[in-house]
């Protein structure tokens, strides 16, 4: 379930002190070697070693990163993930 996958995310990014930005419009981002940075509408600018973004049929990530195109729904949904984690002590 969609809500249950939701809750597992925040739960996951509360316990490792992982901002969210929300209310905030994602306009572009901006990749160096090491760092990513998102830019808001806002003017609001957030700088960390990774971005995470949702692709949906309205996605600004999307339009961020590969400019506007026209998305249709095929009526598949894909779910995929990868997360790498370093023990910091």
């Amino acid at each position: 379930r969609r809500t249950a996958l939701h809750a597992t995310i925040m739960q996951f990014l509360k316990k490792h002190e992982i901002e969210i930005k929300w209310g905030h419009e994602l306009v572009s981002i901006e990749q160096a070697n090491d760092s990513v940075t998102a830019v808001f509408r806002n003017s609001e600018r957030s700088t960390a070693s990774f971005l995470v973004g949702c692709d949906g049929l309205h996605s600004a990530t999307r339009i961020a990163l590969f400019g506007k195109e026209s998305a249709a729904f095929t009526g598949l949904t894909q779910v995929d993930c990868l997360l790498i984690s370093a023990r910091v002590r």
